[in-house]
């Protein structure tokens, strides 16, 4: 990914928190966490265009980004989307006990 030079996030310093390469990544697995979730919503709330718009953010170049940041391999959660878009059930894939629709594991870039 161009631009994009180091695995290692930094660490941010705000008063005396310290926020940890760890919480970087959790914060950006929950953005993609979020995103998995509206692009498979049962909501009755949610329009066909609101799913459509999620599903296509998925490879974009900002999905690439947030799984960089989350340090998953954007390739590999491809694969697993696509997969629950054709109604597949990856072994990878988790889904939310509450029937919000298929809520991905943490896919760890090799």
């Amino acid at each position: 990914m161009s631009g994009f030079k180091s695995s290692r996030l930094p660490c941010v310093v705000k008063g005396n928190e310290h926020i940890t390469e760890d919480d970087c990544r959790e914060l950006w697995c929950a953005v993609l966490a979020e995103a998995w979730r509206e692009a498979f919503t049962t909501s009755t709330t949610a329009t066909p265009r609101d799913i459509a718009v999620a599903r296509r953010w998925f490879g974009s170049r900002d999905f690439h980004t947030v799984c960089a940041l989350a340090g998953l391999d954007g390739d590999y959660v491809m694969c697993g989307f696509r997969a629950a878009v054709r109604g597949d059930r990856p072994k990878d894939v988790g889904f939310n006990p509450r029937g919000t629709g298929p809520v991905p594991k943490v896919w760890v870039a090799a």
